[in-house]
């Protein structure tokens, strides 16, 4: 029922879906290069040159702000306590209740090539499960206990957009196919590879019912996905005008 954007001078708008009207807008000083809800919808989070803002979707009242430097992208737990960010190739989970204090730093086993920076994270809301995409791969991780799950190294380099499901269930990527393809969170094991015209796929979002799947593209198209159908077919949206950053 709610869509955010961020305008070029840092204005962060919370849009009404149903009547297309703002519900509040606020500006958030020094730029802003993401912008995330958290793992339940109650926060909204930007990233920028300064670091990290939470604002409150409800009022777009500030939360509080995180002062952390190069972080390129970032995830958001239920609440926005836990934070996953990147810096690089590295991959951090910090406690942002309790001054942003690092609670470990996640990695494959040798031998699983996750070099180069990280382009894309996701995080279930239950806070149990992250994947991060980065040089063709994707990685997911446990963090109850922290532990390295599954790998697939046959993914897009750039962009390499990521999805997971609303009830954890599944993650959907774009593979070097040019295809995305949706796998089991918990094993990586294949559920569906979905076809359509997914030339540039650049990012992907999950319905809360977890069963359509929207992906947009660099040429201004949405697709969408039906993944109770078998196989899924694509349902193309009419083209818009402009490249589409976010979903």
């Amino acid at each position: 029922s709610m869509v955010a954007s961020a305008d070029w001078d840092s204005t962060v708008v919370l849009w009404d879906t149903a009547s297309a009207e703002p519900r509040w807008s606020t500006l958030v000083p020094g730029g802003i290069s993401r912008l995330r809800f958290s793992s339940d919808g109650d926060q909204l989070v930007t990233l920028g040159p300064p670091g990290i803002s939470l604002l409150a979707t409800d009022s777009g009242e500030k939360v509080r702000d995180i002062a952390l430097k190069d972080v390129k992208e970032m995830a958001v737990s239920t609440g926005g306590s836990l934070l996953v960010v990147s810096v690089g190739p590295e991959l951090m989970v910090l406690d942002a209740a309790h001054e942003n204090t690092v609670m470990t730093r996640l990695a494959p086993p040798e031998g699983i090539d996750a070099t180069g920076s990280i382009q894309a994270i996701a995080l279930s809301q239950d806070g149990r499960t992250v994947v991060a995409t980065n040089s063709g791969s994707l990685n997911a991780w446990s963090l109850d206990p922290v532990r390295w799950l599954w790998s697939d190294v046959n993914l897009q380099s750039d962009p390499c957009p990521v999805a997971i499901s609303a009830d954890g269930s599944s993650v959907a990527a774009f593979t070097q196919e040019r295809s995305v393809v949706v796998r089991a969170l918990d094993d990586g094991a294949l559920e569906a590879t979905l076809q359509g015209n997914t030339a540039n796929v650049g990012s992907l979002a999950f319905a809360d019912n977890g069963e359509t799947l929207v992906a947009s593209t660099g040429e201004g198209r949405l697709l969408m996905w039906d993944l109770a159908l078998a196989p899924p077919a694509a349902q193309p949206f009419p083209r818009l005008d402009g490249i589409i950053w976010s979903l």
